[in-house]
């Protein structure tokens, strides 16, 4: 950790708007990381309307959970607007990190953000962005419906079309609403307990 922290500063050295916090608890153990170079706040001025946040990449040697924060520029080409590490995947946690973006962006908070469906992310994005429109992962979504709806729906081919169409094809939360139910009536599927806990969380 003290390589880290010699690094922060060497970088600190050469580019002013270089930005970074670090978390202690009691132990005066690092608890959460965050920082983001000049380059990649000056883009967020440019390029705040959508960002992604997922801890699911990787961890590091002290298994802390991997945290960028990802948007895209005018060339539909991705751009890092940060990255931190934290310890404990809480609500605590997060609104720690995501105080630390606001932060760092100059009170500029994004108008999209997009994450997994985490109720801890969910919680803290409520608290720190609480203007900003919160989205589930289209990926994370299908993800954890073939997790654990993959096997029924390999028997039930047309219904797993049907659901496909329905994930794909909406335009519109009107559009999505009535092909969800014409797929439930459609299929027999109305008190199918998985479609309705699905249902349930459709929102963040």
């Amino acid at each position: 950790m003290n390589d880290t922290l010699a690094y922060f500063e060497k970088r600190k050295a050469y580019d002013k708007d270089f930005f970074s916090r670090l978390n202690l608890d009691e132990e005066n153990k690092v608890e959460n990381i965050f920082w983001v170079d000049g380059p990649s706040r000056r883009a967020y001025k440019s390029y705040s309307d959508c960002i992604s946040f997922d801890t699911a990449y990787l961890t590091n040697r002290y298994k802390m959970s991997f945290a960028p924060f990802v948007g895209i520029n005018n060339h539909g080409l991705s751009v890092q607007f940060g990255c931190g590490f934290v310890r404990n995947e809480l609500t605590d946690s997060f609104v720690w990190l995501f105080q630390q973006f606001l932060e760092a962006m100059d009170g500029i908070a994004p108008t999209n953000i997009i994450t997994d469906q985490d109720f801890a992310m969910r919680g803290a994005i409520n608290e720190v962005f609480p203007n900003a429109i919160h989205r589930n992962c289209r990926w994370h979504i299908m993800q954890n419906a073939t997790e654990k709806y993959g096997a029924y729906m390999a028997k039930h081919p047309e219904l797993l079309d049907a659901f496909n169409a329905c994930v794909n094809n909406s335009l519109t939360l009107e559009e999505f609403e009535e092909n969800w139910n014409m797929m439930l009536n459609l299929h027999g599927e109305r008190d199918n307990m998985d479609f309705v806990a699905l249902w349930d969380h459709r929102k963040c």
